[in-house]
């Protein structure tokens, strides 16, 4: 085994440990992980592969609220390690190494060298957005899965090709444009022999997305697939309101902010055709997503990594100073990620403990109760015995299902709303779930800490 290979594997083993350490601490347990996790341990659980955390089907259909690959995947994962926060979060913690492996792989085969193809692999563990996207339970990273494979096959010829586009649309429909946007890109870059790969590419997507029509039509849940899907973003909102928020897309990852403008300087001196394409990527990708729906962060990924890696080739080919101030760059943009997100759980290690919540349900909630709950409760739920009822169910939620919830564990500024929505008289108890204290000083940088400050009471019905 090389140096190289050696340092790799240290590296991944240290980021799998780091994470795995602490990856029941943050972030907390939030809407978009349940969503996607819920239909995989229902099937994991025998229920199916059904959920009640989604607003455009009961739970009785057959799961379409978004695209299935991701929840089919953790479906298989659950199945052989049990539906526990660990194990759901764990999966993309093992899809994210496999990701990693990719791009060094790729990093290989260009002029990067083999200490920033190290980097690389560091900023990619480290990075602000690709952070989130790892430890927080969505499917964005079997999208970075594919962009890495696509990659890594872009010279093997047609079929692997295809084969990656036949799977974008099942892994997420925002990989669709940024397909065609970065085909384009490709082609008006490079020309011909970017065209026919790009052709390709294009054509496997537009076959998957035919193929994934197919599949939910055939399971009568086409039209709650898009009922669900086009009410996300800023879909239906008018241009101006879009373009008014367009700045604010750019510097939501920190970690790409510091890289970007790294890259604005130095390109300056030598503007390749891959330093164009970077550039044009960065600036055109965001926006088109943006004005077609939305571009939150963990979408930055498809912008964070071209950007890292023309950075790491500019520095491959830099004098002694210039490789010092790139050095400089890439540990900021690495502290201001997974470093500084490690700080906020330190700071709170036992509030942020998930016995905690385990407790209070354990007091509070009767096994096999029907109980409405926040998303942070969903866990320690399900290992209560509960199938919880989450808010965003209710514009779904069966009759039967609706008189037979007892309890609700929720916000107070929620309780009004869903208590009308389910009818019947409710009394707070008195037991409340306080939140995880963190220090003001990193709620002000971490944007996730402050989104997780509530508290959380318990209703019951009184008739």
């Amino acid at each position: 085994m090389t140096r190289e290979r050696r340092a790799l594997a240290l590296l991944l083993l240290a980021f799998l440990a780091i994470n795995g350490l602490t990856l029941s601490r943050y972030p907390s347990v939030w809407v978009d992980e349940i969503q996607f996790a819920d239909p995989a341990i229902n099937y994991a659980s025998g229920l199916g592969f059904t959920s009640t955390a989604w607003f455009a089907q009961d739970s009785t259909q057959f799961w379409a609220g978004n695209v299935p690959l991701y929840p089919m995947l953790l479906a298989a994962w659950l199945k052989l390690w049990g539906p526990t926060l660990f194990a759901e979060r764990s999966l993309n913690l093992v899809l994210f190494t496999l990701f990693t492996l990719l791009i060094w792989n790729w990093t290989r085969r260009t002029a990067i060298t083999a200490p920033w193809r190290l980097a690389v692999v560091a900023l990619l563990c480290t990075g602000h957005a690709m952070v989130f996207s790892y430890r927080s339970g969505r499917y964005d990273v079997t999208g970075m899965l594919l962009a890495a494979a696509a990659l890594n096959l872009w010279e093997k010829g047609d079929l692997p090709l295809f084969a990656i586009g036949l799977l974008i649309p099942a892994a997420g429909l925002q990989l669709i444009p940024s397909t065609l946007v970065l085909c384009t890109l490709a082609t008006l870059i490079y020309g011909r022999p970017a065209l026919t790969r790009a052709v390709t590419l294009v054509t496997g997507t537009a076959t998957g997305a035919i193929g994934l029509w197919a599949f939910y039509s055939s399971l009568n849940v086409w039209q709650g697939f898009r009922a669900s899907t086009s009410a996300i973003g800023l879909i239906g909102h008018s241009i101006p309101e879009k373009l008014k928020a367009l700045p604010a897309i750019y510097t939501h990852d920190k970690s790409f902010v510091i890289l970007a403008l790294a890259l604005a300087i130095l390109a300056t001196k030598k503007p390749t055709k891959p330093i164009v394409l970077t550039a044009l990527i960065a600036t055109l990708l965001p926006a088109a997503l943006h004005l077609a729906g939305k571009f939150p962060i963990y979408y930055s990924w498809m912008i964070f990594l071209p950007v890292l890696l023309a950075v790491a080739q500019i520095a491959s080919e830099s004098t002694i100073p210039t490789k010092y101030a790139i050095t400089a760059a890439l540990t900021l943009a690495a502290l201001v990620g997974l470093p500084l997100r490690l700080a906020g759980v330190a700071t709170a290690w036992s509030p942020r403990d998930p016995q905690h919540i385990d407790k209070f349900l354990k007091a509070n909630i009767t096994q096999g109760e029907t109980v409405l709950a926040d998303f942070k409760t969903y866990y320690a739920l399900r290992a209560n015995g509960n199938r919880p009822l989450l808010p965003t169910y209710l514009p779904a939620i069966r009759p039967e299902e609706q008189s037979a919830v007892t309890a609700l564990i929720i916000k107070e500024s929620d309780a009004p709303a869903i208590q009308s929505s389910l009818g019947g008289a409710w009394q707070p108890t008195g037991a409340r779930l306080p939140p995880a204290p963190s220090p003001g000083c990193l709620k002000r940088l971490i944007a996730e800490l402050r989104e997780e400050d509530y508290t959380l009471t318990l209703y019951r019905r009184t008739s």
